[in-house]
Parts: C-alpha cells; sequence; structure tokens
C-alpha cells in the first residue's frame, strides 16, 4: 500500500516552502522547458535559414517593368553592420555609355549609403535623392554596381532606384519621368 501511496514532499516547516519533491511543480517545470526548447529550436532554424540574415532566405532580387534595371538586396539588415545593394544593368553597344541611377533619398538615410563600387563619375543631390552617373564599358551583359550602405535606424526603409533615359539630367528635370524603369524595395533594418 505504501508503493501505490504518491510521493508528497514534507510538511511546510513554521509557514515557510515545501520541502522535498512536489510532483504539480516538478509537472509544470517540466512543461516549461519544452516550451524553451521548441522556442529555441524555432528561433535557431529561422537564423540558420537566413530569415534573421545572411542565409538561404536573405537575399531578394527585383527588376524594373521594362527590364532595364534590376536591384539584389538584403530583406533584413542590421543597424551598424555592412550591407549592400547590387544594381545589375547591360550595355550591349559597340562603345561605353554612361548609365545614370537616381536613387530616392532613402539611401542615405536611413540605409546609410556609406560609397558605391564602381565610383560614380558624378554624384548630384536633389531635393527628393540622389543621382549617380557610371560608365559601362561596351558589350557588357551584366555590370554591377554596388551600393554599400551601413544602415543608421530601426524601422522599414522603403527604397525607389530609376535609371534615367536622359543621361545629360539637369537637375532642374525629373529624373523620374519614366516609370517602366522603377525599381522599388524596401529593408527592414533590425537592432
Amino acid at each position: 500500500m505504501a508503493a501505490q501511496e504518491k510521493l508528497r514532499g514534507a510538511d511546510a516547516v513554521n509557514g515557510e516552502l515545501e520541502v522535498g519533491y512536489n510532483e504539480q511543480f516538478e509537472a509544470r517545470w517540466h512543461a516549461a522547458q519544452i516550451v524553451g526548447l521548441v522556442c529555441m529550436v524555432v528561433f535557431l532554424s529561422a537564423c540558420a535559414a537566413g530569415v534573421f540574415g545572411r542565409g538561404v532566405f536573405s537575399h531578394r532580387s527585383k527588376a524594373s517593368a521594362d527590364g532595364s534595371l534590376h536591384v539584389d538586396y538584403e530583406p533584413v539588415a542590421r543597424e551598424g553592420t555592412g550591407t549592400q545593394v547590387t544594381f545589375h544593368v547591360s550595355n550591349m553597344r559597340d562603345k561605353a555609355v554612361p548609365v545614370v541611377i537616381y536613387v530616392s533619398s532613402h539611401a542615405a538615410e536611413p540605409l546609410g549609403l556609406d560609397h558605391t563600387l564602381p565610383l560614380a563619375q558624378s554624384a548630384v543631390i536633389s531635393d527628393h535623392g540622389l543621382l549617380f552617373r557610371f560608365m559601362i564599358g561596351a558589350h557588357q551583359a551584366d555590370s554591377k554596381i554596388r551600393f554599400a550602405t551601413m544602415p543608421t535606424a530601426f524601422g522599414v526603409a522603403h527604397v525607389k532606384a530609376w535609371r534615367v533615359a536622359d543621361t545629360s539630367l539637369a537637375d532642374s528635370q525629373d529624373p523620374t519621368s519614366d516609370p517602366a524603369a522603377t525599381v522599388e524595395w524596401s529593408q527592414v533594418i533590425v537592432p
């Protein structure tokens, strides 16, 4: 009969906590451990997959409607950590041609535009963004222009870029006049 009795801790002493085995507490503690373990496995799996940074799902690509401008970017970036946005442009002509890319002001803040590779031949600051002029060599099927950024704020950054058709664009002209060559993307900046 003694073997059939449930284990029970000792009686409380002087109104203090119970001493010994407490089956109800142990069952709750075990359940909490299992929940914590499942949460850790889910979080680590998401990290390994790149949901929170570099990994399998950490890369996105978008293209303009006319296909003249493609952009690769990381959808999730960490504040204070370098990341890059890569533009893909082509030139199938027999001579080098200038390519002008207009980027909305969100590339400077909060994405924190650091520099471009290759260096732009010229850069113009306008009311709503930055205008960069690059030379693309003859017969280049996939030239890459990289914008190195270091995000400086938390939240979602919505960025637009245009490949401007008129390479002699003056400050007074509207570089956003051709919606077909527009690419939009968003990056989430986390601490």
